[in-house]
């Protein structure tokens, strides 16, 4: 899958090597899946070096673009997730609290 399939707003086309790039670090992360690696902590990884490479990069300059790109880049893969299973019923009625009441 390319990047141009995953984003949903379409601003702006992902050039090609930058697709590769994509893809070979889905097939280390798929790699490292099956070596048995935590996904919250590979996650963890692959944004912590997305994050920490842009700031080397413009060391000196504005940071803020790097932190736009990376969540930026979080939000384009979002819908490519799992779907999330809904909440199971609880046994007994819903029970709500007025607003204002303080809950101990």
């Amino acid at each position: 899958m390319t990047i141009e399939r995953d984003r949903r707003d379409g601003d702006t086309a992902t050039s090609e090597p930058l697709n590769a790039v994509i893809e070979v670090v889905r097939r280390f992360a798929s790699a490292r899946l099956k070596e048995g690696d935590s996904p919250a902590e590979l996650s963890f990884a692959l944004a912590f070096v997305a994050t920490e490479m842009g700031l080397c990069l413009t060391r000196g300059a504005d940071s803020l673009p790097v932190f736009q790109a990376v969540l930026h880049a979080v939000s384009s893969a979002a819908p490519n997730g799992a779907p999330v299973d809904e909440q199971p019923e609880r046994d007994g009625p819903r029970v709500t609290v007025p607003a204002g009441a303080t809950v101990h």
